[in-house]
């Protein structure tokens, strides 16, 4: 599980991509575009739409990570990180703004799995934009100290963190 806040980063492309990223990308999309030829061969695979959503998020592309996680939903309509999966997705689609049809994902999906991580980002984030930053702060200090430590998410929650904390004073 990788959380991103789907900014658009701060420097330009060639101070933040390191040497070889180039060749590692086309690698990742290669993989992506077998997952999805795979898929077309086998469209009851519930897990590969998700992980070909998944993967369409990891790389930026929030727009292609819609259809698949459709699908997923339909296969495995009863999975949380399906339901926070797609919310991430429509999130990204929106520009990082959680709108009322991802909040309603991320809902789904902690009623499924009130621990769900994805969900509990975004709800808090939901939270902080619409002036509920106190809860949004606390919903994420819960979820920073409910991990381990060395969840790959963990640094983009606790800056998100440190940022609210420092605008609420």
């Amino acid at each position: 599980l990788v959380i991103r806040n789907n900014q658009p980063p701060s420097a330009s492309p060639s101070t933040t991509v390191p040497a070889g990223a180039d060749k590692q990308l086309a690698d990742v999309d290669t993989m992506i575009a077998k997952l999805a030829a795979r898929l077309e061969k086998e469209p009851n695979d519930g897990e590969g739409f998700r992980m070909l959503g998944w993967s369409y998020l990891m790389t930026g592309r929030p727009q292609q990570a819609i259809a698949p996680f459709k699908r997923a939903l339909t296969l495995m309509p009863k999975q949380a990180n399906v339901h926070s999966g797609y919310g991430e997705a429509l999130a990204g689609v929106a520009g990082g703004k959680v709108t009322p049809e991802a909040k309603s994902f991320f809902d789904q999906a902690l009623q499924l799995d009130p621990k769900e991580p994805r969900a509990r980002y975004f709800q808090g984030q939901w939270l902080a934009q619409n002036g509920r930053g106190k809860e949004a702060l606390d919903l994420w200090i819960d979820l920073a100290n409910s991990a381990p430590a060395d969840a790959p998410w963990q640094a983009e929650v606790q800056a998100k963190i440190r940022e609210l904390a420092a605008k609420l004073g």
